[in-house]
């Protein structure tokens, strides 16, 4: 099974009175996440078994949407266990899906710094997530191996110019 860990895109400031849980994406953060998507829909093997959980948080749902538009229209899961950094009763969700399916694909849209906390934790890695930015691992009995790594600039080279 395959895990894809994905940044939300730039979102607005912390401003007074808007708490941190409503904050939406910018127009450029939703332009860059866009171009980030369908560069990584493009990158997706045919055929294969994708889910999309996002965490509740108004701009990770936001990019969440926007990958789901990219990728056909698939539903998006949101899952609490995202935004409180609880990769326990994350994990334990996945193993399910990787018993049911070993071919599946999930994209986890989230925060930093869990998603640096989680790649460190499943491989070993260090790695840090631009906003719109994601990293894929293999994943097989609960342990994960780096696949790709990838700012979102380089996700959206990934689809072909028209």
């Amino acid at each position: 099974m395959e895990i894809i860990f994905m940044r939300h895109g730039k979102a607005e400031d912390l401003a007074i009175g808007v708490s941190d849980e409503k904050r939406k994406l910018t127009a450029k953060g939703r332009k860059k996440a866009e171009a980030a998507a369908r560069g990584l829909a493009y990158g997706l093997r045919e055929n294969t078994a994708v889910q999309i959980w996002s965490s509740p948080l108004i701009r990770a749902r936001q990019t969440a949407e926007i990958l789901s538009e990219s990728l056909g229209g698939i539903p998006v899961r949101v899952h609490p266990a995202i935004a409180t950094g609880n990769l326990d009763v994350l994990s334990a969700d996945w193993q399910l899906v990787e018993n049911e399916n070993e071919q599946s694909v999930i994209i986890v849209v989230g925060h930093e710094p869990y998603l640096s906390m989680w790649m460190e934790r499943m491989t070993g890695n260090v790695l840090q997530f631009k906003k719109a930015g994601a990293a894929s691992l293999k994943l097989s009995g609960g342990e994960g191996q780096l696949q790709w790594y990838a700012a979102p600039t380089a996700l959206a080279c990934l689809e072909p110019k028209k």
